[in-house]
């Protein structure tokens, strides 16, 4: 072995090593732009909506509690951020 050939090796290992980075670049781009998009439209939202009374002050101790009640909507969009709009527009 010489020099010339170690070289080498570590080139081809060198190459190798950037062709694997990137394939998984490639495919944890395609995982994560495609995580959050529904592949046919529609997403699931809820949101949680709580009793108070008017005009009191009570209203914000944090030991009291409240009546409350969790809505959960089907809403058709074209992506993640949009569809978050539309849940937060229905609550």
């Amino acid at each position: 072995m010489n020099g010339y050939y170690d070289i080498e090796v570590l080139s081809i290992n060198l190459i190798r090593v950037l062709i694997a980075i990137y394939l998984i670049k490639k495919v944890l781009g395609v995982i994560i732009s495609g995580k959050n998009v529904s592949p046919i439209g529609w997403y699931v939202g809820s949101y949680i909506i709580r009793f108070v009374e008017l005009n009191t002050d009570k209203n914000e101790d944090p030991e009291r509690k409240f009546t409350a009640w969790e809505n959960t909507i089907l809403v058709q969009a074209d992506n993640l951020e949009d569809a978050y709009d539309k849940v937060v527009e229905q609550a």
